[in-house]
């Protein structure tokens, strides 16, 4: 599930992701990422979410799925991973990656927060 509001980071996230072979349900915000979560919750493997958003940022989004699936997988997207830590954001068990995104920086994290669920 890729949760991002800025329309061309979401757009190229999409693109790298399909192209690597992942399915990818796309939202411009997090209302709308519930919403897919509600319809398909269980096919969904990681959340992708930029941070600072309008209305509710990937943190708070993150907890809400996981208050219905515990086991949810998230990777949280920043300008400034600085800025993650400073803010209180880093979690445990969310990874944390930068943008803009490259293929050989975002796919291995991608891959490292879904193989991490699945021990």
């Amino acid at each position: 599930l890729l949760v991002e509001d800025e329309q061309t980071v979401r757009q190229i996230t999409r693109i790298i992701l399909e192209e690597f072979g992942y399915t990818v349900l796309e939202a411009a915000n997090a209302d709308a990422a519930i919403e897919l979560f509600r319809t398909h919750r269980h096919r969904i493997g990681l959340v992708l979410t930029g941070v600072i958003m309008p209305g509710r940022d990937g943190k708070a989004l993150v907890e809400e799925l996981r208050a219905v699936r515990p086991d949810l997988r998230a990777l949280l997207m920043a300008d400034i991973l600085r800025s993650i830590s400073q803010a209180g954001l880093a979690e445990k068990d969310m990874s944390n990656s930068s943008k803009p995104l490259s293929p050989d920086r975002l796919l291995p994290k991608i891959r490292e927060s879904i193989e991490a669920n699945q021990h």
